[in-house]
């Protein structure tokens, strides 16, 4: 499946900063990438918590009642309630996200603010579709509402993940790839590596850091040799020895990086440009302490073309999904929407065009109280895990309530049994039917695996620390 997920002009400007997040992992939320469900973070806490849609108790409720589309947010003749809303920034940064977990890639929503300034968010996961053209059913707004939260990140950085679930309408949505490609992006940065860009000039050679294509991510025994190639020998196989992959145009480059990111030349782990006194490259190296790898080629002229396959000996290339993310992190379950979502009414509006914000006194009020979350039993920090993406220092001001481990046995009005019936409903690990404090079976759950590294890491608090 092909899920490609963007932000165009998604303008940051914090306009209230609430200090230092005590965060002890900073995963989930952001655009999915473009091959497979390998999603990104990057929607921050603060947005979630302080944006004059999903935040403003008028808006909230109008919002799933009205199409999600460019006619319901026109600044001039759209819904009374919902036009100006995105004249704030968090807004429009929430709206980013609300509008890839909802639409597919097909559809779009664009709007213009008052000084001619464009923007276009593009759908991508597509829970639901048909919200595009009319209001949110309640299965929908449940569906829309954990994949938000799956995707929040109380610094907004941007990590990768991958989000699973048992959607009855749309399976593809949720289910994971059978490969994963390079990522374009610098680690926990939404800004591009340069060599992923077009040169501004034709450039040669594998050190350039510019013109280089992505290839696929790939999984691997950590400290164990890795040989891979576009035509050429592996150094160390012998010249006579078969080569890996192929070279099927022009001449070309092979440029393999740590991890799940694209890399420049200084941080390349291997690199080749021919091997063996032909122009076939090929590389050897040691597979890194996180277990994985990836992978980028190029012609050996940027401006000429080339087309390779790359093959690899000693590893699983491509990976496929869940095996480049293994790390099940928990559950996400509830609803953001609709009457009685909001505890508090933070109440971001716009006033003749001028921002007001104003915030409630009950800091320490779960915002969203029919939102949970609950983690996996395999992290030893407990509740620690989700309380500390999901609240500001000390747990103040929480965007949802976390319920504990997902598979601890459970006591609620009317139910006696595990948090989370399944723990794996889409047979690939997602929790399934998880049940509120309340009593109440919620089937729309979102499951979100993390990188393999830190499961393998020996100081598994320091690499959770680093994310």
């Amino acid at each position: 499946m092909n899920i490609n997920s963007r932000k165009s002009s998604l303008a940051r400007e914090p306009w209230m900063p609430l200090g230092t997040l005590l965060v002890l992992i900073t995963t989930l939320g952001g655009s999915a990438s473009a091959d497979g469900m390998h999603w990104t973070n990057g929607l921050s806490t603060d947005d979630l918590r302080f944006n004059a849609l999903s935040a403003n108790p008028r808006a909230n409720t109008r919002m799933v009642e009205v199409p999600l589309s460019t006619a319901t947010y026109n600044l001039n003749t759209g819904d009374s309630v919902l036009r100006e809303q995105l004249l704030d920034p968090r807004a429009r940064s929430f709206f980013g996200y609300l509008v890839s977990c909802a639409l597919d890639a097909s559809q779009s929503v664009q709007w213009n603010d008052a000084q001619g300034h464009s923007y276009s968010w593009q759908g991508g996961i597509g829970l639901c579709p048909e919200w595009g053209q009319g209001p949110a059913s309640v299965s929908c707004q449940h569906w829309v509402s954990a994949c938000l939260l799956a995707r929040n990140n109380a610094e907004g950085k941007r990590v990768l993940l991958s989000g699973r679930g048992a959607h009855p309408t749309y399976p593809e949505a949720l289910t994971p790839s059978s490969t994963v490609t390079t990522d374009a992006y610098r680690p926990y940065s939404k800004t591009l590596t340069a060599s992923t860009q077009p040169c501004s000039s034709p450039r040669q050679g594998v050190h350039r850091d510019c013109g280089f294509q992505l290839e696929h991510i790939g999984s691997c025994q950590p400290g164990q040799p890795v040989h891979l190639g576009a035509g050429g020998v592996p150094p160390g196989r012998g010249c006579g020895t078969a080569p890996l992959g192929q070279t099927l145009a022009g001449t070309s480059v092979l440029r393999v990086c740590e991890g799940l990111h694209a890399c420049d030349d200084a941080q390349a782990l291997a690199q080749s440009e021919g091997t063996c006194g032909t122009s076939q490259p090929a590389v050897s190296f040691t597979c890194p302490e996180e277990g994985s790898f990836s992978v980028m080629s190029g012609a050996r002229v940027s401006n000429e073309p080339a087309q390779v396959v790359v093959a690899a000996g000693n590893s699983s290339y491509p990976a496929d999904e869940t095996e480049v993310f293994s790390l099940r992190e928990g559950a996400f379950f509830g609803t953001l929407f609709g009457p009685g979502a909001l505890a508090v009414g933070v109440n971001v509006r716009i006033e003749a065009g001028v921002l007001q914000v104003n915030l409630p006194l009950a800091l320490l009020t779960v915002l969203y109280p029919k939102m949970y979350s609950c983690h996996d039993s395999s992290w030893g920090l407990t509740s620690a895990l989700m309380s500390s993406r999901l609240c500001t220092q000390l747990g103040l001001f929480c965007v949802a309530q976390p319920v504990g481990a997902c598979n601890a046995w459970t006591l609620a009005p009317g139910y006696s049994g595990p948090r989370c019936v399944s723990d794996n409903v889409d047979g690939s690990g997602g929790y399934g039917a998880c049940v509120t404090p309340g009593g109440t079976l919620v089937s729309q759950t979102i499951t979100p695996f993390l990188p393999y590294g830190c499961e393998t890491s020996s100081n598994l608090l320091g690499c959770l620390l680093s994310h």
